[in-house]
């Protein structure tokens, strides 16, 4: 099974929705953005994962997002009601978060074209545009820093590096986790409040983790080749 089946199975596909269901350790290192990949690999078009409680009731809300006219559909739990959004354009990848902090999750896509984010804040019904990322990167959204708040982040399958800026400073981190062929996996597997740098090995069904408690590398073997990991992302 391919990464882009994998991380697709995650984001399910059907028709022209998108379903939002919702190694050696490196080191850690800042920079001012995602550096463009040197020879970017094929990558998908879907996230790992989506962050779906819209209404802030602490519940996920059945959510879609229609490519073809760039739409969000949603039930909303709290009342029932129905709300519709058209925010995002066919090639775009849905990365829904609470990138404001306020506990509703925003809309929110990718342009694998420019690398850009846009988001619609929930707060106050701005816009944000983040350029983050280059064409063959995987979007990992989620709060690596434990402040609430959904950070723009990548990972970049040609050479397993996680890219990162934390909305608690504005800073650019990197991190060498992974290789080539992995799938990237986020959750807050210690229970510490922050994501974890995570991937699963197709090959031999192993995770590795390095804890954000104490940087510690860690691993753990559990499924076998063609199973799909279903962890969710940490605060959902």
């Amino acid at each position: 099974m391919s990464l882009q089946t994998m991380i697709k199975a995650v984001f399910v596909c059907s028709g022209s929705l998108v379903l939002a269901a919702g190694a050696a350790r490196g080191d850690a290192t800042t920079s001012a953005r995602a550096p463009a990949a040197q020879h970017a690999s094929a990558a998908s078009a879907s996230a790992p994962h989506a962050n779906s409680d819209f209404d802030s009731d602490s519940r996920a809300d059945f959510s879609v997002w229609r490519p073809n006219g760039g739409t969000w559909f949603v039930i909303r739990t709290i009342d029932g009601g129905v709300a519709t959004q058209q925010w995002g354009t066919a090639g775009d990848v849905p990365v829904a978060g609470d990138f404001d902090g306020d506990g509703r999750t925003d809309y929110a896509v990718w342009r694998p074209s420019s690398g850009t984010w846009f988001v619609i804040r929930s707060g106050d019904g701005g816009v944000t545009t983040q350029q983050w990322g280059t064409s063959g990167d995987v979007p990992v959204p989620a709060d690596y820093d434990g402040d609430g708040r959904t950070d723009f982040a990548v990972w970049r399958p040609s050479n397993g590096t996680w890219f990162v800026i934390r909305s608690t400073d504005g800073a650019g981190v990197s991190q060498q986790w992974g290789v080539s062929g992995d799938v990237p996996v986020v959750s807050d597997f210690d229970g510490d409040g922050r994501t974890d740098f995570t991937v699963w090995r197709p090959s031999n069904g192993t995770w590795f983790v390095i804890r954000s408690t104490d940087g510690a590398g860690v691993s753990q073997q559990w499924g076998t080749s063609g199973d799909v990991p279903v962890s969710r992302p940490a605060g959902t």
